[in-house]
């Protein structure tokens, strides 16, 4: 049995891959444009969407840890 945080960290990549795809397509519903429509705003959008990723890709991974330069960072995030 796949834990609810993984299958939701799965869901949420296949969103990000689609989300992706339509933009290059041109596609993106015109409420998705509002976001850019003041300074920076596809910057705050990156960064919501790649947090949660980092979030929930380290809620997968139960907490691991890897040591760099004599810290230890989440693994998680290193991946994303």
């Amino acid at each position: 049995m796949v834990p609810p945080v993984r299958a939701l960290t799965v869901v949420f990549v296949l969103a990000l891959v689609l989300v992706v795809v339509v933009a290059n397509w041109g596609a993106l519903p015109d409420w998705v444009g509002v976001i850019y429509r003041f300074p920076g705003g596809d910057k705050v959008g990156h960064l919501l969407l790649m947090g949660a990723l980092s979030f929930l890709v380290n809620m997968s991974l139960l907490g691991r840890r890897w040591r760099i330069l004599r810290r230890e960072v989440p693994a998680g995030t290193i991946l994303v």
